[in-house]
């Protein structure tokens, strides 16, 4: 499975779990490893993708498919629909 994980801070990462803000948008430097997947998806190398957000504070984490990868500006916007749960995992205390 490809996976880019993304740690998410906690105001951030509730909006991105319940759906109400469905992307992530984020700054990669050129030595960063997740861009070797995302320049293969971007590239139809290959055609599924998935997206893990991290919380910053708890570790709990989610999955989604991503659904599109635009570069802008020097940012990449990642964005999956919401309604498609691959797993959400919480950290036992």
């Amino acid at each position: 499975m490809n996976v880019i994980s993304f740690k998410s801070l906690p105001e951030y990462w509730e909006k991105e779990h319940c759906g109400l803000k469905p992307c992530t948008v984020r700054k990669l430097e050129n030595r960063d490893p997740r861009l070797g997947l995302i320049e293969d998806y971007l590239s139809g190398k290959i055609k599924t993708i998935y997206v893990e957000i991290v919380h910053t504070s708890t570790q709990e984490k989610f999955l989604r498919q991503v659904t599109d990868i635009t570069p802008f500006e020097g940012l990449i916007i990642i964005s999956w629909n919401p309604n498609n749960i691959i797993i959400t995992m919480e950290v036992k205390k």
